[in-house]
């Protein structure tokens, strides 16, 4: 049968054989990180919910807005408004919050209006991916998340950086 994608479903996945054990025990190894990381998170949230009486509870992920500079005009984006938004963290400031965060989560985003206008995304990539041993997606991957209109050759810069790092991309369309 001819795997055929419509609608970003497989068909597989509409497929209504019971699948064998192996292919059972396949897909729980693989899903191994995710459900290790959901048990741990739940019972931390439910140590801070039942124990210390706060209604605090762990991300399962970080988005981090690096900057919210941007050379683009999307007419959805908000990133047109600044006044709205706080001023950027210097590089040492922003690494010291990024340890902050990492005791929270392993997974971040690190994205922005466009990450790479900013001059020291190199240095917050390698220093969320090494030093602070993030990860993104339950895989040993740091995401980033570009607007991908930058002028520079950041992005390619930053992933190369980032080793096993991904690197996302809208256009002006959304896509």
């Amino acid at each position: 049968m001819t795997e055929k994608n419509g609608n970003f479903v497989p068909v597989s996945a509409l497929d209504k054989r019971v699948p064998s054990r192996r292919e059972l025990l396949h897909g729980l190894v693989r899903q191994a990180p995710f459900v290790a990381k959901n048990f741990r998170l739940y019972f931390r949230n439910g140590w801070r919910r039942h124990v210390l009486r706060t209604k605090v509870v762990a991300p399962y992920a970080i988005t981090f807005y690096v900057t919210h500079k941007c050379n683009l005009a999307c007419s959805y984006c908000t990133q047109k408004e600044p006044d709205v938004f706080s001023e950027e963290l210097g590089t040492a400031d922003t690494i010291r919050l990024l340890r902050k965060i990492r005791k929270e989560s392993d997974s971040i985003v690190i994205t922005g209006g466009e990450p790479t206008l900013r001059g020291d995304i190199e240095q917050i990539v390698q220093a969320a991916r090494f030093e602070c041993k993030f990860r993104s997606g339950g895989s040993d991957q740091s995401a980033f998340k570009t607007g991908g209109f930058a002028e520079s050759d950041g992005e390619s810069r930053v992933c190369e950086g980032a080793v096993g790092g991904r690197a996302g991309h809208h256009n002006q369309h959304g896509d």
